[in-house]
């Protein structure tokens, strides 16, 4: 049996299992080659901590031209080392990491005993140390708002820690959800600290269709398997370009009986349904971390990507890998994401399966494109909309569309019905009639029809 080769969802530390990146790698090494410290910036999940491994790796770093044994790479987990620490507990944990990555280096190096009022200058022996063997020290800061988070660490730390870039030799890369310069807007006081002042940045997006591609078919090869056409467009329109859920996606679909023949309708079904589960924690986190302004602006994104007063918005939704820009426009970078957020409550939205009616403008989409609608066929899809899988009286129905006119045109309100169904066209059957009772909004049929509801 193949092994399968989509078990990469944490740090990946084969080199050949790394995919993509080689205009980042590229930027970060060459940086790096001219003594310039880096910030790396991403969401979570889009392979920071697997990029900082693999720019330290011996053999990238000669690829790129770098001397393995002149730089020191010395990696610390922020969040798991350095969360909450007081002052010279971050220098004690730097100087033990230090001296770990130096052991594993075949460099004898023991640093001198100190304590808590001599750890700074334990730290900076130890780079002096290390500098004294034509090392140089490169700290690869995982997780670092954690660290410019920590209120036991001042500007005058950072401060610090920027001298020491200029008078050791020594570079840092950051990795972080968060740009250092939103960081110092939220902690106004690292402002006034220079060290901010000295990185580089580089992003980690999405990977293009093509890249995507690659570490999809790259995988399977390393095993001698493949996917059908139809599975394989599949897993890459779920995925998104998004490494992680490309991963996941990749992971189910290769556990797949007939992963090399075509999928039947309910076999498809199923595997969506699966993915749809390992995918929904992750997309709640990204939802819940946005206020009600981004959640609006994100679930009306056909109505606000070209609207100029959301662009910043807009920007930061690309930046967090929620969106993507495709043929001309922006789009969610996957469509069981858009189906998540379509799922969610939002002011100034209604939103059903491919129906997306923003009230605040009184415009409706279907499946993506724009329904010309009466003022009356509006006010009545709106009206079953917000009350759907219950039935609406007549009585109700009229007195929603025409407020100021007394009951007495049940043809008029047929009528007006009928106009409504022939613009939802295939997706009509929403609109359920319970003979002698009312109407029902009911998504059922339209959801069976729409895949990935």
């Amino acid at each position: 049996m193949n092994k399968n080769p989509f078990y990469h969802l944490v740090a990946i530390e084969q080199i050949d299992h790394f995919y993509n990146r080689r205009s980042e790698v590229r930027n970060a090494l060459g940086l790096l080659c001219n003594s310039q410290s880096v910030a790396v910036t991403g969401p979570r999940r889009i392979g920071k901590t697997s990029f900082l491994r693999y720019i330290s790796h011996p053999a990238i770093l000669r690829e790129y031209g770098l001397d393995s044994q002149g730089n020191l790479f010395v990696y610390i987990d922020c969040q798991h080392h350095l969360i909450q620490q007081e002052e010279s507990q971050v220098y004690k944990v730097m100087v033990e990491r230090i001296a770990e990555a130096a052991r594993q280096a075949g460099i004898d190096f023991v640093p001198e005993p100190w304590d808590e009022s001599t750890a700074g200058t334990a730290f900076e022996l130890t780079l002096q140390e290390m500098s004294n063997r034509g090392l140089r020290v490169i700290l690869l800061l995982d997780e670092f708002e954690e660290m410019a988070r920590n209120p036991h660490l001042g500007p005058g730390f950072f401060s610090y820690l920027r001298a020491l870039c200029g008078a050791k030799n020594i570079n840092v890369v950051t990795a972080s959800c968060t740009s250092l310069a939103d960081l110092c807007l939220e902690r106004q006081s690292l402002l006034s600290s220079p060290f901010f002042n000295i990185f580089r940045p580089i992003r980690l997006g999405l990977f293009t269709e093509q890249d995507s591609r690659h570490l999809v078919e790259d995988s399977l090869r390393k095993v001698g398997a493949r996917f059908s056409s139809g599975l394989l467009k599949l897993v890459l329109e779920v995925g998104g370009g998004y490494p992680f859920f490309l991963q996941t996606a990749g992971y189910y679909a290769f556990d797949l009986p007939v992963k090399g023949k075509e999928l039947a309708k309910e076999e498809r079904r199923t595997f969506l349904e699966t993915i749809r589960a390992q995918f929904a924690d992750h997309f709640r986190s990204y939802w819940q971390k946005l206020d009600a302004q981004k959640q609006y602006i994100l679930a009306a994104l056909p109505f606000s990507w070209q609207d100029l007063g959301y662009q910043e918005t807009i920007e930061h939704l690309r930046d967090q890998c929620l969106i993507a820009r495709r043929n001309g426009r922006y789009d969610y970078f996957s469509p069981l994401f858009e189906a998540f957020v379509r799922r969610q409550q939002v002011d100034g939205l209604l939103q059903a399966g491919p129906l997306l009616v923003n009230r605040r403008r009184e415009q409706v989409l279907l499946r993506g494109e724009p329904l010309n609608l009466s003022p009356i066929n509006y006010a009545l899809l709106t009206y079953l909309m917000q009350r759907a899988g219950q039935v609406v009286s007549n009585e109700e129905l009229w007195q929603a569309a025409w407020s100021d006119e007394p009951y007495d045109a049940d043809q008029q309100l047929k009528s007006s019905i009928k106009s409504l169904r022939k613009v939802l066209g295939d997706d009509a059957d929403c609109i359920v009639n319970r003979r002698g009772v009312g109407y029902m909004f009911d998504l059922t049929q339209v959801a069976n029809r729409w895949l990935y509801y």
